[in-house]
């Protein structure tokens, strides 16, 4: 049995390595899902205030919104000089966005005074560029590249190379065509409606089965979604064995810088709860008018007028003496007649003064 099960698990191996390793694969899956749901409810403009701002965030990094088509047509600006910027991956991807961050980014100073236009959790289409944008030397796609992925597309999907977006960027100036290439291939489709409709919240629930839980003392409530392995002051950036990934906190101090899928969870629940009340509200509605019309219904059953007494209810007992005369009359005839018939003998009929007598006595 052992000897069995050995097998079928080198079998397995022997198969993942000819067919290549597809990294963050399932990740990137169910984000895009979420993502693609999440632009389905945008664009169909008929959803309450709350969960609007929610989807907002999730789609643009804003609760007002934007402009779809204008953020499908290309990279946005902010890109163009990550690779340019200090640790930007560490920043954009693994460090939450707290509030002595943006303290210390508004008088410029100090080590945290790196520009942060992105964070962990900024935005859906964001968090794609940290799961799937190929890090130091196009790691971890660098020793296979005809074999292995990421996020579904090989190396030269991703802008090939032998650069990436890591914390070593600035010092290498590369980056930039695989941080183009990973908007381009698979941050921008997932910005398109899905073909088939899909539930939200059932999308957002698969999404946040994904998260691996990482809090620690000092670091409470966060959670991974990719590969890495991360330390106590860095995490997802773009090198091994930090990895590609993104690291979410729930429980940043700065104003709204909550990750996107907290709102939109939280939305989500809301909404389902308001439109649970509502349906209660149409039923109890439907059921007091049914009862409403019960009554009404009895009333008018109750004043219908009466039927009319039949022709023989109306009859006098004149009338009546009078057809009983004229019954007893007829029985007497009848006898007499039949007699007459049966003996063929002619009998002579009593005089009309002997049956009046006959009826008097």
């Amino acid at each position: 049995m052992i000897r069995m099960i050995t097998f079928f698990m080198v079998l397995g191996f022997l198969a993942q390595s000819a067919c290549g390793t597809d990294h963050n694969k399932e990740e990137h899956s169910i984000l895009c899902k979420v993502l693609k749901t999440a632009v389905a409810l945008f664009q169909t403009n008929n959803v309450g205030v709350a969960l609007q701002r929610a989807v907002n965030k999730t789609i643009f990094g804003n609760e007002s919104g934007g402009d779809l088509q204008n953020l499908i047509s290309g990279l946005p600006t902010v890109y163009n000089d990550a690779q340019n910027t200090h640790l930007s991956r560490t920043f954009w991807c693994g460090l939450p966005l707290e509030g002595e961050d943006v303290k210390n980014q508004a008088h410029g100073s100090g080590y945290l005074s790196v520009s942060r236009p992105r964070w962990p959790g900024h935005s859906a289409p964001h968090d794609l560029m940290c799961l799937c944008t190929i890090g130091e030397k196009a790691w971890p796609l660098e020793t296979s590249p005809e074999k292995d992925k990421l996020c579904g597309q090989l190396k030269r999907a991703l802008g090939g190379g032998e650069g990436g977006w890591s914390d070593k960027s600035q010092e290498k100036k590369v980056g930039k065509e695989q941080i183009t290439a990973t908007w381009t291939n698979v941050a921008k489709p997932c910005l398109r409606r899905a073909d088939n409709e899909h539930d939200l919240k059932e999308a957002l629930d698969s999404f946040l089965l994904k998260l691996k839980n990482k809090s620690a003392p000092e670091k409470p409530n966060r959670y991974q979604l990719g590969e890495g392995t991360h330390g106590d002051y860095a995490a997802c950036t773009g090198t091994p064995p930090r990895g590609v990934c993104v690291m979410y906190y729930n429980s940043t101090s700065a104003s709204n810088a909550l990750p996107w899928w907290t709102d939109l969870a939280k939305a989500l629940a809301d909404a389902a709860e308001i439109k649970a009340q509502k349906q209660g509200e149409k039923a109890e509605t439907r059921k007091n008018k049914k009862a409403q019309k019960k009554p009404q219904a009895q009333k008018q059953e109750n004043s219908q007028p009466q039927h009319a007494p039949s022709t023989s209810a109306l009859r006098s007992p004149a009338q009546d003496l009078q057809e009983d005369e004229q019954k007893t009359t007829e029985n007497i005839s009848s006898p007499l007649a039949t007699i007459e018939d049966t003996s063929g003998t002619p009998i002579s009929r009593p005089s009309s003064w002997l049956l009046s007598a006959a009826l008097l006595i």
